[in-house]
């Protein structure tokens, strides 16, 4: 009975091990939650169409989260469309293990986007200076390989952000004042 108990022990240790580590490092390939993930983006903003052809599931052991990655997805905001290298999106497992996911942190690794399409994105957002330069003196160019890192607490509040990106061909009409 001992040695029964000790394998079974034994067993569903390394069982967890091998389950964690496999998520850890090469992570789950479905495309059963895709449905999940884009009724749960269309909650927050009505003006994002989401298409997700599969999706990799994977833990982040070093900050307690699931994340989800995909590849090549397809991003359309207010009639825009987006072209997207990655994007993963971090959920805590504590929320997930209460039966509430919670977004806590998005990273997106967006490809060359032109700038006019930019502007069209950037009118359905909360006014602010750098906007109102952005789509007055800006006539054409592009924005490549573009990286934002954006952090969310409970009510979906933009907390923290990063954004880094590059800037090509672009003509700034420059004012004097």
């Amino acid at each position: 009975m001992k040695k029964l108990i000790y394998f079974l022990i034994i067993f569903s240790t390394i069982s967890i091990i091998t389950i964690v580590s496999f998520l850890s490092f090469s992570g789950y390939e479905t495309d059963k939650f895709n449905d999940l993930i884009i009724s749960q983006l269309s909650k927050y903003d009505k003006n994002t169409k989401v298409n997700i052809e599969k999706i990799r599931i994977k833990i982040d052991l070093k900050n307690f989260n699931l994340f989800i990655t995909t590849k090549n997805l397809k991003i359309i905001y207010q009639n825009v469309i987006i072209p997207m290298e990655d994007i993963k999106l971090y959920f805590s497992l504590f929320s997930l293990i209460k039966s509430n996911p919670e977004l806590s942190r998005i990273i997106l690794n967006v490809k060359e986007i032109d700038t006019k399409k930019l502007q069209k994105i950037l009118v359905g957002i909360k006014p602010s200076n750098f906007k109102s330069y952005l789509l007055n003196n800006v006539e054409n160019g592009s924005l490549t390989k573009s990286y934002l890192d954006l952090n969310f607490n409970e009510d979906f509040k933009i907390i923290n952000y990063e954004i880094i990106g590059s800037i090509e061909k672009v003509n700034i009409l420059i004012k004097k004042d």
